[in-house]
C-alpha cells in the first residue's frame, strides 16, 4: 500500500477468484487463511487512498467490493460482453480466410457466447476438417470438441451438487422453465432458500439466463449434456 501511495503503479490481479474460497467453493486447494487474507486485501484496496489503478478481472464480481462500487465512488463495475460478428471476423483474419452466410457467422457468435477464446480453438478445427467453410462445420453437428468439452468438465464438476441438478434439469427440458417448475423437477432436499442462492451463484457465473421469469440454459451447455 506504501507503494501503491508513493508511485502511480498499475496493479493486476487476473483471475482472482481462484482465490477466494466464497467464489470457488469446490476448489479445496484454497487454503482458509490465504482466502481470508486475500479478502482482507481487496477490501483495503477497495478503501484506501492512494493514486495507483488496481484491475480485478473475475468470473463474477467479488462481494469484497460490491459496497465500493458507485458512479462517485472509488471503485467501477463493468461486466465484458462476448465479441460481435465483426470482432470475431477481424480476430479471425489473421488465421486465414473463412466463408460463412451472415446467419451462419450470426450462429457462430450466439452459439459460443462471442467467446474469443472458444471460438479460437473451433477456428482452428474448422480450417483443419471442414476446409474454413463455417457451412461444412455446422453440417456436421461437431459443435462441442475435446478441447471445449474438457472445459467444461472442468467448470461444471467444481459446481455444488443442487447448482449441478439445476443444469442437468434445464439441459433435458424442451422448454425455459419458472422458479416454481424447477423447483418441482429438484430433490425435496434442496429448499427454496437454496434454490435462489444457487440460481443466483449460476446466474452471476453466465451458466444460465433469466427472461422473463423464467429459466434456461446457454446452447453449448445443453448440447454438452445432450449431445
Amino acid at each position: 500500500m506504501d507503494i501503491l501511495r508513493q508511485k502511480r503503479c498499475l496493479l493486476i490481479l487476473d483471475n482472482v477468484e481462484s482465490v477466494l474460497q466464497s467464489h470457488s467453493p469446490q476448489i479445496a486447494s484454497i487454503n482458509d487463511s490465504d482466502d481470508e487474507a486475500y479478502s482482507q486485501l481487496i477490501k483495503h484496496l477497495a478503501q484506501a487512498k492512494h493514486q495507483s489503478c488496481v484491475i480485478l478481472t473475475s468470473r463474477v464480481e467479488p462481494t469484497e467490493i460490491q459496497p465500493f462500487i458507485g458512479e462517485n465512488l472509488g471503485v467501477h463495475s463493468l461486466c465484458v460482453q462476448g465479441l460481435q460478428v465483426a470482432d470475431i471476423q477481424q480476430m479471425l483474419s489473421d488465421k486465414g480466410k473463412f466463408q460463412g452466410t451472415d446467419d451462419e457467422w450470426k450462429h457462430l457468435i450466439e452459439y459460443y457466447d462471442g467467446n474469443p477464446l472458444i471460438i479460437g480453438i473451433f477456428a482452428t478445427t474448422i480450417q483443419h476438417f471442414f476446409d474454413s467453410s463455417l457451412t461444412n462445420f455446422f453440417a456436421n453437428n461437431t459443435l462441442i470438441s475435446e478441447d471445449i468439452g474438457g472445459l467444461l468438465d472442468e467448470q461444471l464438476s467444481a459446481l455444488s451438487v443442487p447448482a449441478q441438478q439445476i443444469i442437468k434439469v434445464l439441459a433435458t427440458q424442451n422448454a425455459p422453465l419458472s422458479f416454481s417448475q424447477l423447483r418441482s423437477h429438484l430433490a425435496p432436499s434442496i429448499s427454496g432458500n437454496t434454490l435462489l442462492g444457487t440460481l443466483e451463484f449460476l446466474k452471476a457465473r453466465s451458466l444460465i439466463y433469466t427472461t422473463s421469469a423464467v429459466f434456461s440454459l446457454h446452447p453449448l451447455i445443453v448440447n454438452y449434456f445432450t449431445s
